[in-house]
């Protein structure tokens, strides 16, 4: 997992990677700054996964859509990688052998709170953030929304998953997360939130075997 500075790191040789609809999605930005970011996330994304690839493959880092419209490598559809920018702030994560999701928010101000809390946090999350003290309520509110967001992104068919059955809570502990979604597959992710520079938070999800995790497995997801 890799953490991306959009006012720092431009990363000149990813842009030469992005895709005609990459960049036709970057002129749609009516302000520069954002348009900037997301080709600064973007070319990021294009460079690890270009050095991740095996020699055959470099500098073809080409996406295409899956079956639930989450991309992947075109030629190398073993390799899962996600990408989340908020603000200047970007994460990028990539795996070999298992599908992963990540997000990040930079702390802000979220007029309609209350409202997203109602609709997408599940009984215990809603009592979790409801109980906090008014000054960390955001604070609060954005972990468990990059928590639930990361693991909707490993599933990659969020329009199939009821998100208030998703608990993830509010706090900062890794878990194991077992989800149904409405298909009637049921998918088991491992989850934690990361430690990130002031002003920010994130989380990781990595999709997992339906068995109970053994401490070997634990070990390997985290280091």
């Amino acid at each position: 997992m890799w953490q991306v500075d959009l006012e720092r790191d431009a990363r000149p040789e990813g842009l030469c990677l992005l895709s005609a609809s990459e960049h036709a999605r970057a002129q749609r930005f009516v302000f520069e700054p954002d348009r900037q970011r997301y080709l600064r996330a973007h070319a990021a994304l294009h460079t690890l996964l270009d050095a991740a690839l095996p020699d055959q493959h470099r500098q073809d880092t080409e996406f295409e859509l899956g079956p639930w419209g989450k991309p992947r490598l075109r030629h190398a559809r073993r390799l899962h990688f996600n990408l989340s920018h908020s603000g200047a702030r970007a994460l990028v994560a990539i795996s070999t052998d298992a599908e992963v999701g990540v997000d990040v928010e930079v702390l802000r101000t979220v007029p309609e709170m209350a409202d997203l809390a109602q609709m997408v946090f599940s009984s215990s999350e809603h009592a979790q953030w409801a109980s906090t003290p008014s000054a960390l309520r955001e604070l609060a509110f954005l972990r468990c929304w990059t928590r639930k967001e990361a693991v909707v992104k490993a599933l990659g068919n969020g329009l199939l998953v009821d998100l208030p059955s998703i608990d993830v809570g509010t706090g900062c502990d890794n878990r194991r997360v077992l989800v149904e979604t409405t298909a009637g597959e049921q998918a088991a992710l491992d989850l934690r939130s990361l430690a990130l520079p002031s002003g920010a938070v994130g989380a990781l999800a990595r999709r997992a075997a339906v068995e109970p995790i053994g401490q070997e497995q634990r070990e390997k997801f985290d280091a």
